[in-house]
């Protein structure tokens, strides 16, 4: 099983110059699409969730 790498949502609005409620926006339609699925969303211990590498692919992809 691959390592699943926590990626921040103002690391990647900064790295692509967005605003980092655009990010969480982009995050929230991510999830809609792919759910609780742990190879793209983590569930943190609090319930909070936290997007992953593949979710910054997934933004790279949004922009282009």
């Amino acid at each position: 099983m691959e390592r699943v790498r926590i990626v921040s949502i103002r690391g990647i609005a900064r790295k692509y110059g967005l605003n980092h409620m655009k990010v969480w926006r982009l995050f929230n339609l991510y999830h809609s699409i792919y759910g609780d699925d742990p190879r793209y969303v983590i569930i943190d211990a609090d319930g909070r969730r936290k997007p992953t590498q593949r979710f910054e692919n997934f933004v790279k992809k949004a922009l282009l």
